[in-house]
């Protein structure tokens, strides 16, 4: 692996590190746990300012642990060490990334998030109806060929870029045995912003047709500015996703009236004035645990 320039500070370390404690305890594949390497810390960051210098890092293999009840998944573990890169990583992607993404893209961004998914959301004027959907599969589906393209399109330097693609193109270890992990891995700091990344080429083949568009990580809402458009949009969208070699779900797509009632992201519409209180919406389906109404 190539230098990082400029090479990483104390400073940088030490904000990772801070972000990397507020986050996951599972240890990774060398079962280090946050309290063993905390106790290590400073000869933790000795070594990886001598690894970046010498130019020897190598990330490790992920750890993969299915959860969920009757809905599994595999979720990517990374070591504490490789947790640490990793954000630093992200400190450094994130400010080149994301003031080039769309506005449209609402999930894992600063300063965003479920208050201006809302907020793009009534901006739908012309709107009286809207197609909601979901990209199927969608971290293990995000191939990395479209991130690198569009990292490169962004214009990030070549040794981030490469750095960022060899803490993500890693094999994980299930029960002993060496896996390939399609896609972006479920769980490692970096896969967020880079799913961002990956799907900035369908909000802008979608962001300025029909009478909106907003997306939140992997749910996105079309306006229509009649029932009649919806299968316009679902083409529209399928094409879209196709380019990208993506699916849309179907048993997750639906057309619903534009009006006070709707329930999107935790957030029912009574009308379409913010208020700062928690609405009684079925939130189970809410990506996330706060809920809004508006």
């Amino acid at each position: 692996m190539g230098p990082l320039n400029p090479p990483p500070t104390d400073l940088e370390w030490r904000r990772a590190w801070r972000r990397v404690r507020r986050a996951g305890r599972t240890p990774g594949l060398d079962r280090c746990s946050l309290a063993w390497f905390e106790e290590r810390l400073e000869a933790q960051l000795a070594n990886l300012h001598c690894a970046f210098a010498d130019r020897a890092y190598r990330p490790r293999p992920y750890r993969l642990l299915e959860i969920g009840g009757r809905k599994r998944r595999t979720i990517a573990i990374a070591t504490v060490r490789d947790r640490l890169v990793q954000r630093m990583a992200l400190e450094r992607l994130q400010p080149l990334v994301d003031p080039r993404l769309h506005p449209a893209s609402c999930a894992y961004r600063p300063g965003r998030g479920v208050t201006a998914a809302i907020e793009r959301l009534r901006g739908f004027r012309r709107a009286r109806f809207v197609l909601r959907a979901d990209v199927r599969n969608c971290f293990p589906s995000l191939p990395w060929r479209t991130v690198r393209r569009n990292l490169d399109r962004f214009g990030v330097p070549p040794d981030l870029r490469d750095l960022v693609q060899a803490l993500i193109l890693r094999c994980g270890v299930r029960n002993g045995v060496v896996e390939r992990i399609p896609g972006l891995p479920v769980g490692a700091p970096l896969s967020p912003l880079l799913a961002n990344v990956a799907l900035d080429d369908l909000d802008r083949q979608l962001g300025n047709r029909f009478a909106g568009y907003v997306r939140y990580a992997d749910d996105l809402l079309i306006g229509l500015a009649s029932c009649g458009e919806a299968l316009e949009a679902e083409a529209a969208l399928d094409a879209a996703l196709r380019r990208g070699g993506l699916q849309r779900s179907p048993e997750k797509t639906r057309v619903a009236a534009l009006e006070p009632g709707l329930v999107w992201l935790g957030a029912r519409l009574d009308s379409l004035r913010p208020v700062p209180s928690i609405a009684p919406a079925k939130r189970a389906k809410a990506p996330l645990g706060r809920g809004f109404v508006v």
